[in-house]
């Protein structure tokens, strides 16, 4: 499976621009989002799965991506 394949194309698109806006560091853009991930855990409130599950998508789909980059 594509790293496309794993995110919605306008969620793939955005990835991709924060990707090129960091200078391609795929790393650091997975650090930010892994950082928002750990911060609505961290909430008293119980986190929205659907935003919960939408980050962790991001985290696959930047997974994905440095996979695909390493292969290249």
């Amino acid at each position: 499976m594509s790293a496309r394949q794993i995110v919605s194309p306008a969620m793939a698109d955005e990835l991709d621009a924060r990707v090129k806006q960091a200078g391609g560091d795929i790393a650091a853009v997975r650090h930010e989002v892994e950082d928002k991930l750990h911060a609505m855990e961290a909430q008293e409130e119980p986190a929205d799965q659907v935003q919960v599950a939408l980050l962790l998508a991001e985290i696959e789909y930047l997974d994905a991506k440095a996979e695909e980059a390493q292969q290249s």
